[in-house]
């Protein structure tokens, strides 16, 4: 079922951070500085460009399957909570998106 894609999809996504996150810290090791383009990151390229893909597919994923989640337990309406965490989203993805994330090229 889909349950099980998104449990694998996670965990390769979980993977490929942690891949990432060792690839930045020994490039800083080196360079002195985090990569800025792709031409810096080399033959790992692929890997951020499967990371972003993954990144946005479970977003997509995620927004699709919170109008059915259950109620939370304190009596708080659910589009209440939705609309703060999707706020919260909003301004992540917008700082990201120009440049003002600390992964600047991991953005289109």
């Amino acid at each position: 079922g889909q349950d099980m894609d998104l449990r694998v999809l996670k965990a390769e996504k979980r993977a490929l951070k942690i891949k990432l996150r060792r690839f930045e810290d020994e490039f800083i090791r080196q360079h002195g500085h985090k990569p800025h383009s792709y031409q810096e990151v080399g033959e790992i390229r692929e890997d951020y460009s499967r990371y972003k893909f993954l990144k946005e597919a479970l977003q997509a994923q995620e927004r699709q399957s919170s109008p059915s989640a259950p109620p939370p337990p304190h009596g708080l309406s659910p589009t209440h909570q939705q609309q703060q965490q999707a706020s919260a989203n909003h301004w992540q993805d917008r700082s990201q998106r120009t440049g003002g994330g600390t992964r600047p090229y991991l953005s289109p």
